[in-house]
């Protein structure tokens, strides 16, 4: 019964559908927009459902309008506000548009929905160049045209812009908990397909990019505004000037965001913080989780549940690499040396059958130039940070003397720190 009612209820709004496009509904534009503004709730979920799948499905729609009136329903498709498409429905072209542009939420533009600019622009501007200025008319609704075009590829790319960086900030801040190999291959994704293609469309040193054919056609209406021609055309070849002036400022901020903020995604997320996104997670919501104890020493695993593939993925990096000898150590003599990366056991080893050491830093910098001609900053910190990280091993007194150490150039004045062992 409930499989019969279904159907019933498709063949119904399959007719209404079609005796709204058979008739011509006559309504007041006002009387429009306040069944819009009176029903933008159902607009808004309408328009994501279709933003999500292309289209909305008669089972999504029935769900959707399950609780309106038929009068509302029936007003859809009068006010040509949804129209059917061989048995599912969409917004209309510029239903969807508006929507889109209240919300903020849409599809960025593949690039080769961009490039197609490059043909209509070019193709806009030379009909313009090749114009008689005898024919006014027709110089003025070229004008007009490439006018509108340039408009409209300036919006395109800020909405594209806006919602790639939308992108990559709900990347970074991980609200939907995607696990990291997840969250690399959506922003290589990204980088990929949308943001280093817009960038070569943007790049003004490119010269098959749009950004020079703007610069082109800039150059060009400098010389039709000081041109003689009637007033009218001389007035849009300013407006024209005006609008390209504008848009190189406005592309050029555009490409700025790219390269700050865009193309440096997947760096970002390489070298991101774990211990600053937890502290992020825990103040969206703090009432809600349990205030760790900082006070009290705690014990961690060593490696985190996404090592493996954090591992992984810095190692593919080298998978297709042709080796090569890029030191040759034939005939070197051998020296007293350790891996180039930091391995803490055997700094710890060595500071275990080192205790008690009177003066902490002043260690670390004597053990580190045993094994480095040019002391690491990064080595040094890691090794300063052992006795932190392992506090229940080891017993530190602080001492109100300082001592001076040179790191890469630059003095330090340290804390003299006495580590004893953890007495039983």
């Amino acid at each position: 019964m409930i499989c019969n009612g279904m159907k019933a209820q498709r063949s119904k709004w399959s007719s209404i559908t079609k005796d709204s496009r058979t008739m011509i509904y006559k309504a007041e534009p006002d009387k429009v927009l306040r069944f819009v503004q009176d029903n933008f709730n159902l607009l808004r979920e309408l328009y994501r459902l279709q933003l999500r799948d292309s289209i909305v499905s008669q089972d999504a729609f029935q769900a959707l309008t399950t609780y309106q009136g038929e009068v509302i329903k029936k007003r859809l498709f009068d006010y040509k506000l949804l129209t059917e498409r061989n048995g599912d429905y969409r917004l209309t072209e510029a239903v969807r548009q508006f929507l889109g542009f209240l919300l903020n939420e849409f599809k960025p533009l593949l690039p080769a929905q961009l490039r197609r600019y490059q043909i209509s622009l070019g193709d806009l501007f030379g009909l313009l160049q090749t114009t008689p200025a005898s024919q006014e008319d027709l110089l003025l609704e070229r004008q007009e045209h490439l006018y509108d075009e340039i408009l409209s590829f300036l919006d395109n790319v800020a909405g594209n812009t806006s919602q790639l960086l939308r992108k990559t900030q709900r990347l970074k801040s991980n609200k939907r908990q995607l696990s990291y190999p997840e969250r690399v291959h959506q922003a290589r994704h990204l980088i990929e397909h949308y943001i280093q293609p817009l960038n070569q469309i943007l790049n003004h040193q490119n010269e098959n990019s749009i950004t020079r054919l703007l610069w082109r056609m800039g150059e060009r209406m400098i010389l039709e505004k000081i041109a003689t021609h009637s007033p009218a055309i001389q007035e849009r070849y300013e407006q024209l000037d005006d609008l390209l002036r504008s848009a190189n400022e406005h592309l050029l901020r555009q490409s700025r965001i790219i390269t700050r903020e865009l193309l440096p995604l997947l760096e970002r997320l390489q070298r991101e913080s774990e211990v600053l996104n937890g502290w992020l997670f825990f103040l969206e919501s703090p009432l809600l989780r349990p205030v760790p104890d900082f006070t009290k020493p705690s014990r961690y695993p060593t490696f985190s549940d996404q090592t493996e593939s954090e591992v992984r993925f810095f190692l593919e990096q080298f998978a297709n690499r042709q080796e090569g000898i890029l030191i040759s150590v034939a005939g070197a003599a051998t020296e007293n040396s350790l891996p180039r990366f930091f391995d803490s056991r055997t700094y710890a080893r060595r500071l275990q059958a080192a205790l008690p050491v009177a003066n902490y830093f002043q260690w670390c910098i004597d053990t580190l130039q045993q094994y480095e001609s040019q002391l690491d900053a990064q080595h040094f910190i890691q090794l300063a940070s052992l006795v932190f990280d392992e506090t229940a091993n080891y017993t530190l007194l602080f001492s109100e003397s300082r001592v001076r150490l040179q790191l890469a150039g630059i003095t330090y004045l340290a804390p003299v720190i006495e580590v004893k062992p953890v007495q039983s």
